[in-house]
């Protein structure tokens, strides 16, 4: 590889540690909310009315989970934000547990040493945003919600996954940085999603879909993960383009016998696969004289997969990561 295309995908990493707020979390007791009236001071709101206009506040707080579970937000109509809180606990620990309330944003929180980072069921719309993931076995796990949005948070070695969505239609993977995980992203009988932008270093599987259909894979960036980007029992329908594998020993593996797209139209092309590849020719057909970018000769992906269009250097676009990443 070399370093003008490596130069491509480094990026500067930004991590704003908790004791650098403006003031550090405060110590307390497990939060557990489980219906509108219980949204009080002696359970961690800190502001709010539970509009859509002024969310009920749940902030600042340090929780300990040990084998339970820090903050339960559990059968609400109520807008709620977490946010800026630490929480920490066992491997049976969950760190924010939220079910049946769809009108819940959790950012700028820091889960440790967890079970769980966030559990997430039948809630539809739960936004994401900003959290750090330190060695959980499983970062972000949501279930039979549509529409999640999860952007711009950091997964450092989940033990199994950083995040797992199961029946989490039109849910959305964007901007998210993973480190040393089992599986960065792990989507389960998902449809209609987005995963873009992320970036996935060292990672068993990047990103591994099982029976996920009619979702976009684009902009991310692989680099030094066992396996890339798997596609498995019936994912179909998916469209994966520009995004850059480099350094990874399986770089793509589809089961889907050609039913998904791994390249955009002419001249948009496919993916940057890490490997030298001859650009003599162009065209859709590249059959005229000149270079366009794309690779002469498609890129065959085991097991039927196949990009038409191979891009010869990373696409414009691409997370900007330091090659130094985490340590």
């Amino acid at each position: 590889m070399s370093g003008r295309n490596l130069a491509i995908i480094s990026i500067s990493i930004l991590v704003i540690p908790l004791s650098a707020l403006a003031q550090p979390p405060s110590p307390r007791p497990p939060i557990v909310i489980a219906s509108d009236s219980e949204f009080t001071l002696e359970n961690g709101v800190v502001r709010g009315s539970g509009t859509p206009n002024d969310p009920y506040i749940i902030a600042g707080w340090e929780i300990d989970a040990g084998s339970g579970t820090g903050i339960v937000i559990r059968g609400v109509g109520a807008y709620v934000i977490v946010e800026d809180c630490w929480i920490q606990g066992g491997p049976k620990g969950t760190g924010v547990s939220v079910s049946l309330a769809p009108n819940v944003i959790v950012r700028r929180c820091r889960f440790e040493n967890l079970g769980t980072g966030v559990f997430i069921y039948q809630s539809p719309g739960v936004v994401m945003e900003g959290n750090e993931f330190i060695d959980c076995w499983t970062g972000i796990d949501g279930n039979q919600s549509g529409g999640l949005q999860i952007r711009g948070n950091e997964f450092h070695r989940a033990k199994k996954r950083g995040v797992f969505l199961w029946r989490a239609r039109a849910s959305v993977v964007e901007g998210n940085k993973f480190w040393g995980c089992g599986a960065g992203i792990y989507l389960d009988s998902c449809n209609q999603f987005t995963v873009k932008g992320n970036f996935l270093k060292e990672c068993g599987w990047g990103i591994y879909l099982w029976d996920s259909h009619s979702g976009s894979v684009t902009l991310n960036a692989l680099v030094g993960c066992a396996r890339g980007i798997g596609l498995y029992h019936t994912s179909a329908y998916n469209y994966l383009y520009h995004n850059s594998f480099v350094d990874c020993a399986l770089p793509a593996f589809d089961d889907s016998s050609g039913e998904n797209r791994w390249f955009a139209p002419y001249p948009q092309g496919g993916n940057f696969w890490g490997i030298e590849l001859q650009d003599n020719m162009a065209g859709p057909d590249q059959r005229e004289k000149g270079s366009d970018g794309i690779g002469d000769e498609p890129v065959k992906i085991p097991e039927t997969g196949v990009d038409r269009y191979p891009l010869v250097s990373p696409p414009p676009g691409m997370p900007q990561f330091d090659e130094g990443g985490e340590g």
